[in-house]
C-alpha cells in the first residue's frame, strides 16, 4: 500500500494518512528517507517525530551528519545544538576539556602509524586537558592530519583563528599548524605558523574570509609534507584552547 501512495499521493498525504504513529514505524521510515537522501519527506517524518518526542539520539546523530553530507549546515546546527547545548563558541570543545565526540561538528581524530594523536590530561595551557600529537618515526613524505572540525560559519564573514601550542624535540623544517578550509571545496583559506623544534606554550593564530557561499568551514591540524629530504620524524606537540571568532579585516 505505501509503494501505491507513493505512485498516488503527495509527500505530505503519505507522511499523514500512510504512517503509523508508532515510534518504531516512523523511526524506521525515516531511516529509510535517510538512506535514500529524499530530505523533502525525511523532513516531514521528522516533524512528527520531535512533536511526540520520539527522536533519540541516534536517530538525531544519523540526521545531523546526513545533513551536513548534504549540506544543509543550517539544519545540522540546529539538531546539534538540542543534542550538545546552545554553545557559545564557535569551536566545539576548544580546550579538549570534554569527550571527543568524533562526529558532527565536533572534533575527529586521524590516526596512522607512527603518529598518535589523543587527549593529554597531564599538560594543559589552560584548564585541565590538551590535544597531543605524538611522532615516532613518522617519515617525513606523510600529508598529516590527526585532528579537525566542521565549524559553521557566516557567508562572507570574516573571523580570527586562535590557539595555543607547544613542541618538544619536533625536529622537521614543516612544523604542525592549523588551516581553516573551505567545508565543501576544500580550498585552503588561511594557516597558522608551525610549531617545531622545542617551545613552550606560544600563541598560533590567523585572519581569513569566508566566501560568500559558505555556511561551513573545515578546522584541522596538519603537517605539510616536507619539500626536502628529511630523517623520520620524532617530537611530540601539544594544542589547546582554540577559537575561532568574527573579526575585522580591511580591504586589500
Amino acid at each position: 500500500m505505501l509503494i501505491l501512495g507513493r505512485l498516488l499521493l503527495p509527500p505530505q498525504e503519505i507522511v499523514n494518512r500512510l504512517i503509523p504513529n508508532a515510534a518504531e514505524a516512523l523511526r524506521a521510515y525515516f531511516a529509510v528517507l535517510l538512506a535514500q537522501r529524499n530530505l523533502t519527506e525525511a523532513r516531514m517524518v521528522w516533524d512528527r517525530l520531535e512533536a511526540n518526542d520520539k527522536a533519540d539520539f541516534d536517530l538525531s546523530r544519523y540526521y545531523a551528519q546526513v545533513l551536513i553530507q548534504e549540506g544543509a549546515v543550517d539544519e545540522a546546527v540546529v539538531i546539534w545544538r538540542r543534542l550538545f547545548g546552545n554553545v557559545q563558541q564557535l569551536v566545539s570543545n576548544g580546550g579538549f576539556e570534554r569527550e571527543i565526540v568524533g562526529w558532527g561538528f565536533g572534533w575527529q581524530f586521524r590516526e596512522r602509524s607512527a603518529a598518535a594523536v589523543n587527549v593529554d590530561r597531564a599538560v594543559a595551557y589552560a584548564g585541565h586537558r590538551s590535544l597531543r600529537v605524538r611522532l615516532a618515526g613518522m617519515p617525513a613524505s606523510y600529508d598529516l592530519v590527526p585532528a579537525e572540525q566542521l565549524i559553521p560559519v557566516t557567508p562572507g564573514g570574516t573571523y580570527q583563528l586562535a590557539a595555543k601550542g607547544k613542541a618538544s624535540e619536533l625536529f622537521t623544517r614543516s612544523g604542525i599548524l592549523f588551516e581553516v578550509l573551505d567545508g565543501g571545496t576544500g580550498q585552503s583559506l588561511a594557516r597558522t605558523r608551525g610549531l617545531r623544534g622545542t617551545r613552550d606554550w606560544t600563541s598560533l593564530e590567523a585572519d581569513f574570509r569566508v566566501p560568500p557561499d559558505v555556511r561551513a568551514v573545515r578546522l584541522r591540524l596538519r603537517r605539510q609534507p616536507s619539500d626536502v629530504w628529511e630523517l623520520p620524524i620524532n617530537g611530540t606537540a601539544w594544542v589547546d584552547e582554540v577559537t575561532l571568532r568574527p573579526a575585522s579585516m580591511s580591504d586589500e
